[in-house]
């Protein structure tokens, strides 16, 4: 292996011009043994620097790449969900696709729940869907139903823990988790995440 003098490129094999700025290029001195091990040498350090497993979290394998990557990540992966005293935070991974965000009150009795902030159906004459875009939204808490508006505020905060379900629907896909899931299965055909 050579290198050419004016561009330092590395050349694979002796030849009397640099194929990149055609720059004279003196023939090695070491042969073409010595060349050739250089060579394996070089490729030794290289695996053993940067050879094994996916640890730069590309989802493509460092070494012995098949041109094939790793199956697309869970869309929750790319979302970050708080439910607070003051309503609720969602926040996605600027993603290309827009998302309609429902969430419901799950609860024994049907018919009783606040499902009307779930895109679904409406519930006692109020029925609401929030925008959450490409990159999220921020639901506020109100106190009544007369209050809520679609994708600015909810009747939902943090005294609800444990008894909401969510969905995030594209148009193409819906997305659904928490404890009400099934609600969204049931309703749209949701995939559970």
């Amino acid at each position: 292996m050579n290198a050419c003098p004016a561009c330092r490129r590395f050349l694979m094999k002796s030849v009397p011009q640099c194929p990149f700025c055609e720059a004279p290029v003196p023939p090695s001195r070491l042969g073409r043994v010595a060349s050739a091990m250089g060579a394996s040498a070089t490729a030794v350090v290289l695996a053993a620097c940067y050879g094994g497993g996916d640890k730069w979290g590309t989802g493509y394998s460092d070494s012995g790449d098949t041109g094939t990557t790793s199956e697309e990540p869970d869309v929750l992966d790319r979302v970050t969900l708080s439910v607070t005293a003051g309503g609720i935070a969602l926040s996605i991974d600027p993603t290309e696709a827009a998302y309609d965000f429902g969430v419901i009150e799950a609860c024994d009795t049907p018919g009783s729940c606040w499902v009307a902030e779930g895109c679904v159906e409406p519930f006692a004459g109020y029925a609401f869907c929030h925008d959450a875009g490409t990159s999220g939204l921020t639901l506020t808490k109100v106190d009544g139903p007369d209050e809520v508006v679609s994708s600015s505020t909810t009747l939902f905060d943090d005294t609800f823990s444990g008894t909401l379900g969510y969905m995030l629907d594209d148009g193409t896909e819906c997305f659904a988790w928490g404890e009400g899931q099934q609600y969204f299965v049931d309703a749209v055909g949701c995939t559970v995440q």
